[in-house]
């Protein structure tokens, strides 16, 4: 699997978020290289938990301007977080058997799950989290 190049379209207009995007895809990119190149398992195996802790921090910060924004779907937003953080712990769990069956599933989850949460699910938080006066604006007073 090739690794997945950032492109503006993974911007939502709000600078924080967009930073951990970016962030988010390179970690998901060091997980590529990592599995592709047939890497020791205990670098792979740090980079997934890398990937758990910043994809805490991020659904944290998104979460954040969400309330703010009173955004609507907040709850269902949060309960897809959560499923994810579980899906990717779960797999890391069976992966550590060298499998590289699996190795390859976590991958193509992980590269579907980005770019349609990031194109899909996120879109519909942007007009409640980049409205005038709302936080991560250059409009917010």
């Amino acid at each position: 699997m090739k690794t997945i190049p950032w492109q503006d379209r993974f911007k939502v207009g709000v600078p924080e978020i967009d930073i951990q995007h970016q962030g988010l895809l390179n970690i998901v990119n060091q997980l590529i290289t990592s599995i592709e190149n047939k890497t020791e398992w205990k670098t792979t195996s740090a980079i997934i938990d890398s990937l758990i802790n910043y994809a805490y921090t991020h659904f944290a910060t998104e979460e954040r301007y969400m309330l703010q924004g009173k955004y609507p779907g907040l709850l269902k937003h949060v309960e897809i977080h959560v499923d994810f953080i579980r899906k990717v712990f779960n797999m890391s769990q069976k992966i550590e058997q060298k499998d590289i069956v699996l190795q390859r599933e976590i991958l193509t989850f992980l590269a579907s799950w980005y770019t349609t949460h990031v194109l899909g699910m996120d879109r519909e938080y942007i007009p409640y989290i980049t409205s005038k006066g709302k936080p991560g604006t250059s409009d917010t007073q």
